[in-house]
């Protein structure tokens, strides 16, 4: 089975990591393994310059659209993990691109940790992958 940068067994306690949640994307720690599983607790995220602040880089607000339309580079500070338990699953699949998203000759078999009760097809194939380091998004544009 092929490894890449984000593999199932890439994970260890204490890890910080996150994950597509819909246009959002969630931060968490890693906090216990199984073989079939990797459990993590969210890690609270704080934007550092939202719309109004007085941060040099604070994002900003436009009218329009549905609602508005918000614009800039969100920064973030991570906290301690806290909350309940989420849980990522083993999920094995054929990969035709490698780390750098370039096409394979031929797809390889991957293992990856995935969000549990996500699906790996259609408009849930890219939610709910762990991946490594804390990253946080949140989509204002609704």
């Amino acid at each position: 089975m092929q490894t890449h940068t984000n593999s199932f067994d890439s994970f260890s306690v204490g890890d910080p990591v996150h994950w597509p949640a819909g246009s959002d994307t969630k931060a968490g720690t890693v906090v216990r393994l199984t073989k079939t599983q990797v459990i993590v607790r969210a890690v609270p995220a704080t934007l550092l310059n939202p719309v109004g602040s007085d941060a040099p880089d604070a994002l900003q607000f436009h009218a329009g659209g549905f609602v508005g339309h918000t614009s800039g580079q969100q920064r973030y500070a991570f906290g301690e993990p806290e909350g309940s338990e989420i849980v990522f699953s083993r999920r094995v699949y054929d990969s035709v691109y490698d780390d750098n998203y370039n096409r394979r000759p031929e797809p390889v078999k991957v293992s990856i940790a995935k969000l549990k009760g996500t699906s790996m097809s259609g408009s849930m194939a890219g939610w709910g992958c762990l991946c490594h380091g804390h990253a946080a998004h949140y989509d204002f544009n609704f």
